[in-house]
Order: structure tokens, then sequence, then C-alpha cells
């Protein structure tokens, strides 16, 4: 028997992986690690497949001493010995659906990679997820600094991205809130994560308050905004740093540049004239309280889910304090005088 209820929680997991054929949930960091590490070593790239969080989640690490993270999906190409030569290998990629199903993931991590954040290359779709935290990225190889790709949700995206929000800073050389590149389409997202440079790159670096460079005939980004802070470099973009003449009449921002000077092109962010104009596709993807920034809908209410199957201690602690829907599932979540847990 399920149960469904709002209820304010006031105490509170690490729950195993759940998968049932194409749904596969995901519900610790340990979890999301074992996927990635799935995409990455070729095992499996998702397709087809619904992969779902089913709860907040931190992949551990602190703004002063950050962990290493490989990014899920690795790059389309691959050195072949036997040819002394890279050949096009999409084995590698994650190409099914993830969906945050309104949760957000922490992460303080540096990635070192050619590609840095959550997503590496993205060929699926993500959607209803926010990441918050700090994300940095300088991709070195004997103490020479190549360009990479940086944002929070994806580094490299040749899918879609749909409600997502980033409120982690930034750092990278094509660095972004939600993508680093973007080929493919971004649509009702935001960003709030400052945006940096990396230091040790010499060359050109483009940053952009959702996308470090928006290109290829497919690349589309609507309905979306940045509020945010940018480290002042040649290239930047309020939206979209590369190119430099990219404009939109459903993109909005509002930047610091090095915290302080508005960015040419800034608007207010608030109010039910810019609602009204994310809204403007009538579905009601967007919402806010007077005085704030939009929020998606999606973030708007989480679902925590109870069993008497799972140890929902670490769940509960996670959303102390907060107004949430519980789910029960054959399962009394307070019994004579105390939390059954």
């Amino acid at each position: 028997m399920k149960r469904v209820l709002s209820i304010l929680l006031l105490s509170c997991a690490v729950i195993s992986a759940y998968a049932d054929g194409d749904v596969i949930e995901i519900w610790t960091a340990s979890d999301l690690s074992a996927l990635r590490d799935n995409v990455n070593a070729g095992t499996d790239t998702y397709a087809g497949k619904t992969v779902r969080l089913m709860a907040d989640i931190d992949l551990g690490g602190t703004i002063s001493e950050r962990i290493d993270w490989e990014p899920i999906g690795k790059s389309e190409t691959r050195w072949d010995e036997e040819k002394q030569a890279p050949i096009k290998d999409d084995s590698r990629l994650f190409k099914g659906l993830f969906d945050g199903q309104g949760y957000t993931i922490t992460m303080c991590v540096t990635c070192n990679r050619v590609v840095g954040g959550l997503f590496g290359y993205l060929y699926g779709e993500v959607r209803h997820l926010k990441v918050v935290g700090a994300i940095s990225n300088s991709y070195q190889i004997e103490n020479i600094t190549y360009t990479s790709s940086t944002a929070g949700i994806a580094a490299y995206n040749r899918g879609t991205i749909r409600e997502c929000a980033n409120l982690a800073s930034i750092v990278g050389v094509h660095a972004g809130g939600i993508a680093g590149e973007n080929h493919g389409i971004i649509i009702n997202c935001y960003n709030q994560g400052s945006i940096g440079a990396d230091a040790t790159f010499t060359g050109e670096k483009f940053l952009g308050g959702i996308a470090g460079a928006n290109d290829g005939t497919d690349a589309t980004i609507s309905y979306v905004y940045a509020s945010c802070s940018m480290e002042n470099v040649s290239s930047t973009g309020g939206i979209v740093a590369n190119p430099s003449t990219w404009a939109s009449s459903t993109c909005f921002y509002n930047v610091k540049l090095n915290g302080s000077t508005e960015m040419t092109g800034s608007t207010t962010l608030t109010g039910t004239v810019l609602l009204g104009k994310l809204n403007s596709i009538g579905d009601n993807t967007w919402t806010f309280t007077d005085g704030e920034l939009p929020e998606l809908t999606c973030f708007k209410n989480k679902i925590v889910r109870l069993s008497n199957t799972k140890n929902n201690n670490t769940i509960l602690s996670n959303y102390k304090g907060q107004t949430c829907t519980v789910e029960l599932t054959g399962r009394t979540l307070y019994k004579d005088g105390a939390w059954n847990t």
C-alpha cells in the first residue's frame, strides 16, 4: 500500500541502487559512481533507459578540500594503438534519460581532464536536476595546460538539458553554468553559480553564464537566465561567450564582471514580466515568490520516499526542517511516540 502526504520533517540514508529493466534508481553517491563507471568503461550507454535520482546526494569534498571526480561520459574518440590514430568510439557516452526528479547533487570537485562537470559527454537527456558546490577543471600534461570544457550539468552537450539549474561555482577554459560547449538543446534552465577562468591556461578563454560556446546547426538555448558573477576575460557573455554575436529574445541575464561591474545587456531578473516571458510557451514551468529570482516548478516540492525495505535515517536527516511530500510504501512514519525509521 502506498500513501502520499505532505509533512515537515523534523529528524532524518544509505540505500542501494535499484534496477527494474529499463529504469535505474540512484539513491547514493556510490550508485552514481557505479553508473559513471559503467558508462566510462563502455559497459552501458543507457540508451533507451531512464535513470532516476531518488534523493539529494553529496559526492563529498568541501570548498577548501575538493575531491577528484571523473565526469559521466568519456570522449567520442579514442586512441587506436594498432592504427596509431584516433578513431570514433561512441560506446562511452551517456545516451539515456537522467531524471533528477527535482533533487540536488552537491559536488565540490576538481576534474583535471579535457571535460569537467557532472557529465562529461552528454548525448542523451538530463532533466529536473540541480547542482550545487564548486567545480574546477585544469587539464594539464607535463605542466602544460590544454583547452578544456567545464560546467555544472555537462561539459559537452550534444543531447538535451531541460529544467536544470546550476548553483556551483565553475572554473575552466570553455566554461558555463549549464554547459561548457553546447551542440544540442538547453531549455528552461538557469545558472546562479559564479564563472571563473583557469589561470594556468595562456590561450583565449570563453566564459558564459549558461554556456561557454554554442556551436552547430542543432545548438539551441531558450527560456533561460543567468544571475551570477563572472571573471572579466577577453571573451565573456551573459548567456554565451562564443560566438560573441550570439543573442536570443528568450534568454536573460544579470551578470557582474569581477563581482562589481554590470555586464552590458544585464536586466532585472525579478517580477511578473520576466516570469511571463519564461512561461510564454504556456506550460507554467517557472514560478517565483515576489522579490525573488524565478524558480523552476520541479524544485518546489520534492518527494521523500520511505519503505520497510530501506533504512531511512539518513534520508530523513537530509530534509530536516523542510516541507516535503512523503511517499510511504507499506510503512507507518510515526508510531508509539517515535519516528519509525
